[in-house]
């Protein structure tokens, strides 16, 4: 099956809509989630986690919807988007940006794993797992999006009752913060950081293969509040319940330690490979390199990667206050394209996306990282009036 990293999904290859909706999800739900869910439950009173989670996830959501109904429209990938966009020096520079991005968090997410695996058999080496898993994991995503889509079907019962069995586990009710109290809009920040790359680029490269445009939207928005957002709801509570937001440790309380082990290796492998096809198409895109060829670099630098345990809380609280400060005033910019139909130049798209990174950086009152997609896309919208400043698109 052809994967149209340059040129728009013909007609007679698009899926159906409950195979876009199971990628989706397979997409969305991560241990990851609950992991910030578990953070925010330690550090923040009910009212105040369950309200900084839901106002992230909104806006991810939406965000996600308006990815998802251009993506279905025009029936490009990411990386043709950014052509439409950008045109062609700056669409590539943004669309390796992605992809870096995206690897960052394949790393991230197979080293969590990895790490996790090396913990249930010591008698293996785990140097020896770290590298291994990213490698493996890269398989799916070298078969391209029907593979995705086989994994998906069998991952997305597997996390769901994962995380219905941690829901109704009896509780040994630890319900303790542990003091180390977080500011509202560090929360909020914190979790709309963990998605914004992949409401703004990741599902773009499943939502083309969807045939209705408000159908697509809809199931974006559905996804990410079931899969990114009831997911870090889930972290929390089992944090508020079990002291840990692991759900393998969780359900290895509970005796149901091969259901943990299930659910962990379907969250994050569900995620990843959606993560390593969108590199494969973006890398393909920007150099012509073939996806699969990318496929394989790229599960091998990851691997390199792992080694160094970018999973641990430092590491990853500096990845997302990065993703946070620079990510939404890209994203600013891409909307602010699309709602008034133009083509940015150089200039243009340099100024929307420096005026959203200096909010962030400046961070006026915490919500800098908030504020920023808004800033961004203000300014965007302001210069698409400019004739000297942006090329008008008739198309779709």
């Amino acid at each position: 099956m052809p994967e149209f990293s340059h040129e728009a999904v013909r007609t007679t290859d698009k899926k159906r809509p409950i195979t876009i909706f199971a990628v989706t999800l397979g997409l969305t739900a991560v241990t990851t989630n609950l992991i910030v869910g578990a953070a925010l439950a330690a550090a923040m009173s009910r009212t105040q986690w369950v309200s900084a989670i839901l106002l992230g996830g909104i806006a991810l959501s939406i965000i996600a919807g308006h990815t998802a109904y251009y993506s279905a429209r025009t029936g490009r990938s990411f990386g043709g988007q950014m052509t439409d966009v950008f045109g062609g020096s700056i669409s590539r520079i943004v669309v390796t940006f992605a992809a870096l991005v995206i690897l960052g968090w394949y790393v991230i997410q197979a080293s969590l794993l990895g790490g996790i695996i090396a913990s249930w058999v010591p008698s293996i080496p785990s140097e020896i797992i770290l590298v291994l898993t990213p490698l493996v994991m890269a398989i799916t995503s070298f078969f391209g999006f029907r593979a995705l889509a086989t994994l998906s079907w069998l991952a997305v019962p597997i996390i769901a009752t994962g995380a219905v069995l941690v829901l109704s586990t009896p509780s040994v009710g630890i319900n303790q913060p542990n003091g180390a109290q977080m500011p509202f809009a560090t929360a909020v920040s914190l979790v709309f950081s963990l998605w914004i790359m992949g409401s703004i680029a990741t599902i773009a490269d499943v939502m083309r293969f969807e045939q209705s445009a408000p159908r697509a939207a809809f199931l974006a928005i559905v996804a990410f509040l079931f899969g990114n957002t009831a997911l870090m709801v889930v972290g929390a509570l089992a944090f508020e319940n079990y002291g840990s937001g692991d759900v393998a440790t969780v359900l290895q309380m509970a005796g149901l330690g091969l259901v943990g082990a299930a659910f962990l290796i379907a969250s994050i492998w569900s995620t990843n490979d959606n993560a390593m096809y969108s590199i494969s198409l973006n890398i393909n895109r920007a150099t012509g390199i073939s996806a699969r060829t990318v496929v394989v670099i790229a599960a091998v630098v990851a691997a390199n990667a792992s080694l160094l345990r970018p999973y641990e809380v430092p590491q990853l609280s500096a990845w997302l206050g990065l993703l946070g400060n620079v990510v939404p005033p890209i994203g600013g910019a891409i909307i602010a394209a699309r709602i008034m139909r133009v083509r940015f130049s150089a200039i243009a798209a340099a100024v929307s996306i420096s005026a959203g990174a200096a909010i962030a950086f400046v961070n006026p009152g915490g919500w800098g990282v908030i504020a920023s997609l808004p800033a961004s896309l203000i300014v965007g919208v302001a210069l698409s009036k400019a004739p000297a400043l942006r090329t008008p698109i008739t198309g779709a």
